[in-house]
C-alpha cells in the first residue's frame, strides 16, 4: 500500500472515485495536488504539454506493458 496517493484532474473532481481510493487504501492519505500550491486542473494540463512535446519530437513517453512484455512506444 503507498502512504501517499495525490490525485489532480477530473479524478480529482470525481467524488465517486475518492470515496472508492479512500475505502480500499484505508491508511493511506489521499490528497490534492491543490493542497501542495499546484492547481488540480492545471497540473493535468501541463502532464498533457509535456506527452505532447515529447511525441512530437520523438521521446518515449510512456512505457506499457504487454503480456508481460515491456516496448516503448513513440
Amino acid at each position: 500500500m503507498p502512504d501517499e496517493v495525490i490525485l489532480c484532474g477530473g479524478g480529482a473532481q470525481n467524488k465517486t472515485l475518492v470515496k472508492m481510493l479512500r475505502q480500499n487504501l484505508r491508511g493511506t492519505i489521499i490528497g490534492f495536488t491543490d493542497d501542495y500550491g499546484i492547481d488540480c486542473d492545471a497540473k493535468e494540463a501541463v502532464s498533457f504539454a509535456i506527452l505532447a512535446y515529447a511525441t512530437i519530437k520523438g521521446i518515449a513517453n510512456n512505457v506499457p506493458v504487454r503480456r508481460g512484455r515491456m516496448r516503448l512506444l513513440f
